[in-house]
Formats: C-alpha cells, sequence, structure tokens
C-alpha cells in the first residue's frame, strides 16, 4: 500500500503534468530546418578538403594485402572498407588535407545481444586542421551498434569482422562530424523553433497566427533576408502588449512570441537578445517542450565558436607509431620528484590507440615523454614514471599533473574551481 503522503506527492506531480500538457495544446511550437552561417574564424573559412583515417601504426587499415586476394591496382583501403565520411562542400582527398579526421578505438570485440551488433569501447577522435593544428579532441566511452545485416555488417571471416568494426566505428565519426558541420562549412542546416497559437477562434488570435505563418514561411525561404527578418521582429515585438483574450493566458502569449524574438535575433546574428528571450522561453516552457533542446545546441555552439576565436589553436605533430605531441610554446617551471627545470617551450607526447585487441587499442610498452627545450636548440627528454610526481607551471598559471590511465600517462590541467580535467592544448 502507497503512503498518503507518496499519494499527495504522485497527484500532485500528476497536476503538474496535466497543467503543462494543457499549456502545451494551446502554442504550436516546431522546429524548422533553416541555413544558418556561424561567425567563424579566418582559418576554418579556408577548409576545402579533408581526410579521414584510422590510426593504426600503417599494420591494420593501410597495410597491403596479399595479391593473391586482391588485384595490385585494387587494393582495399579505408574508404572502400567502410562508406567513408562525407562532409557537405568538401572533397576527400589522399594526402595534404586542409582539414585531417583521425580516430582510434579502446575495446572489446563485437558481440551478437538481441539482433544487434554491438561494439563498446573508448573512441579517439582528433580534428587537425592547416598540417598540425588541434581543433578538436574527443575521448570518450561509447556503446555502438548496428541492426544484424550479413551484407553490410558480415561477420564470417576474420577479415570481415574488422571491416564490419571499422564500419561501424566511422558511423560514429560519420554522426560526430555532421553535429560538428557548423564548424566546417559556411552555411550549415540547424533546426530553430518558431510557432503560433492554437485551438483559438478569436479575430486577433486568427490575425495574428495568419500574420506569423506569412513571416515564418518568407524566413524559412530566406533566412539571411534582413528586411523580412526586420519586419517580423518589428511586427512580434509590437505583439507583446497585445491582448488575445482569456484562453490565452500570459504564460502562453509570451512563450509563442518570444519564441519566434528569439529565433529572429538568432538569424540576425543577436545571440545576447536572442538569449534574453530564450530565458522568458524557459521561464514559460514545460516538460513537453522538446524544442527547447535546439536553443540549448545553437547556443553552444556559438559559445564553442567564440572561444576559437579569442585562442590559438596548439600545434601537434602525427607519427606513423601513433603519437603525437601537444606543444606548449610559453615558458615555465618543470619539475620531476621535487627536482625542478626551466623551460623555453615545452612538448607533451601523447599516443593515439594502435593496432591490438582487435580494431585499435593502446600501445601498452612505450611510456609518453615530456621534452624540454631549454634553450632554441637545446632538448632533453623525461620518461614518466608515476602520476603526480611530475608538474608543470608555464608563466601564464596554467598548472598540468599527469595520471596513469589504463597505461596511459596523461596530462591534466588545473580548474579554477581546484579540479583537474584532461589537457588537451586549449
Amino acid at each position: 500500500m502507497l503512503s498518503k503522503r507518496i499519494k499527495q506527492k504522485l497527484f500532485f506531480q500528476c497536476m503538474l503534468l496535466i497543467g503543462a500538457a494543457a499549456m502545451a495544446q494551446k502554442a504550436d511550437i516546431s522546429s524548422y530546418k533553416v541555413t544558418f552561417g556561424f561567425e567563424r574564424p579566418d582559418y576554418l573559412k579556408t577548409i576545402k578538403t579533408f581526410s579521414y583515417e584510422i590510426q593504426d601504426d600503417g599494420e591494420y587499415w593501410n597495410y597491403q594485402p596479399n595479391p593473391e586476394h586482391y588485384p595490385e591496382d585494387a587494393y582495399p583501403d579505408l574508404a572502400s572498407l567502410t562508406d567513408g565520411v562525407f562532409i557537405d562542400g568538401l572533397q576527400q582527398v589522399d594526402e595534404n588535407a586542409d582539414l585531417k579526421i583521425i580516430t582510434g578505438f579502446l575495446g572489446n570485440q563485437l558481440r551478437m545481444d538481441n539482433g544487434l551488433i554491438q561494439l563498446n569501447g573508448t573512441i579517439n577522435l582528433m580534428l587537425i586542421v592547416h598540417g598540425d593544428k588541434l581543433l578538436h579532441t574527443l575521448t570518450e566511452d561509447v556503446q555502438l551498434s548496428v541492426v544484424v545485416n550479413p551484407d553490410n555488417y558480415p561477420l564470417d571471416s576474420p577479415t570481415h569482422r574488422n571491416q564490419t568494426k571499422a564500419k561501424i566505428l566511422t558511423k560514429h565519426v560519420q554522426d560526430f562530424i555532421n553535429e560538428h558541420q557548423y564548424l566546417l562549412i559556411k552555411n550549415p542546416e540547424v533546426n530553430i523553433p518558431f510557432g503560433v497559437f492554437k485551438k483559438t477562434k478569436t479575430d486577433d488570435t486568427e490575425i495574428f497566427n495568419a500574420t506569423s505563418k506569412t513571416f515564418i514561411e518568407g524566413i524559412m525561404k530566406s533566412p539571411s533576408d534582413e528586411r523580412v527578418l526586420n519586419e517580423a521582429i518589428t511586427y512580434w515585438k509590437s505583439q507583446i502588449d497585445a491582448d488575445f483574450g482569456k484562453k490565452i493566458k500570459d504564460k502562453i502569449k509570451d512563450k509563442v512570441i518570444c519564441v519566434n524574438l528569439a529565433s529572429v535575433s538568432i538569424l540576425k546574428g543577436d545571440m545576447n537578445g536572442a538569449k534574453k528571450y530564450y530565458q522568458t522561453v524557459k521561464e514559460n516552457s514545460g516538460f513537453f517542450d522538446t524544442w527547447t533542446v535546439d536553443y540549448d545546441k545553437l547556443f553552444r555552439k556559438t559559445d564553442y565558436i567564440n572561444g576559437l576565436k579569442n585562442q590559438s589553436l596548439p600545434s601537434i605533430t602525427i607519427y606513423p607509431n601513433s603519437a603525437y605531441f601537444i606543444t606548449i610554446d610559453e615558458s615555465g617551471l618543470y619539475t620531476f620528484k621535487n627536482k625542478e627545470r626551466e623551460f623555453s617551450k615545452i612538448e607533451i607526447e601523447r599516443f593515439i590507440p594502435t593496432v591490438q585487441s582487435g580494431i585499435t587499442s593502446l600501445d601498452s610498452y612505450r611510456k609518453p615523454r615530456v621534452f624540454i627545450y631549454e634553450k632554441e636548440n637545446d632538448v632533453r627528454w623525461i620518461m614518466h614514471k608515476g602520476g603526480t610526481h611530475n608538474q608543470i607551471v608555464t608563466s601564464t598559471g596554467k598548472e598540468i599533473i599527469f595520471r596513469e590511465e589504463n597505461g596511459d600517462f596523461k596530462p591534466y590541467i588545473k580548474q579554477k574551481n581546484g579540479d583537474y580535467s584532461i589537457y588537451h592544448g586549449h
């Protein structure tokens, strides 16, 4: 038996949901796909070509198999073994790409479960632009799965199983690229909400809906047309204090009108104004207003791009043995077991997963190094033996330590709140 208190709590929650549903039924708000130009840094605007690689020491995907299996002019590569990666407006090339997509994977073997092929593990993905600049890096635990399909995902031999692993991994990389196209192309498609009233028959609401739909249709056709955007924002601002009758409560009116004003402000590039209107939208939205996530995504992307404008990208060097370097091009103090050494520049070696354990994994036989530049041509390196025995403090206040994770010593940078997070060079 449920206690009286629990029953009251459930009743209260049900009433809140009913109230939220009732409010949602008075507003017809949907997200529309429109093209939108993010204000990207100049170095992103010049990206025309890209390449895609699963890093593997040249032994896993880039090796040349026995000619008895393939004609010499038809050796398989990553693009032919998988569906490849597609980026709208960019050309895929094999060498000297403006954008390099490099990924590795540490995980288990394929397994079948309830009609799905599953591949679980940790993905390491990097976007490198213009030769050696690290634009973005991602390391995350993933649970990848696809529906069993022997034609697309064969499992009948070790070679085919490896091909299926690469296809599943590449599909995940494509999803990542789709989510981050705003960094790479001029005018990506984004979802932006607009709204009108519904279940109302008063003259004022009918006029508002008809006028709003005309503006929305015009914006969908030409989302960058300043005349249409200015006319729309002028009209919706004029309706903020309008009285639409008893059925349209202020919360509903404010939500619908501020949704439209927030979206037009975004298209005009006025992010501060958009966030102000969105705050009103959130205050008047409920559980069923799932379209609000589209605003959150847009603001997150805009904030990320603005962050790129205010920082220089770290330089890294990719090596065939699946290692790369994060370069800290500033002076500081390096401490190793209470021994201090001043430096003018420092490089931290990191590893991309390499071939082992079925697809790609960390090379457990090598330990990363730190290269200390005391003078321009005087380089010393120190092998890392343990986490917090090593510390870097730069002249600008960056504080970096090292922690061991699954045999890989990783650099962590101290945050303002005292916590440490993985250091990728930003």
